[in-house]
């Protein structure tokens, strides 16, 4: 009999809120993956300065 065992990160991903998925799918479609992109980005629209994408 095969196992079904849940890896972490299945583990992981199953547990995140409907806005933590949403926050990670920005991340990827927006910003090809990357967390500092998407982190400068929220910044620069903090400080009033030019952004990537509007929201």
């Amino acid at each position: 009999m095969a196992s079904s065992k849940v890896s972490p990160h299945d583990k992981f991903a199953a547990g995140l809120s409907p806005d933590e998925k949403t926050l990670v799918t920005l991340r990827d479609e927006l910003y090809g993956g990357s967390w500092d992109q998407m982190l400068g980005d929220l910044r620069d629209r903090l400080k009033g300065k030019p952004y990537i994408f509007k929201l």
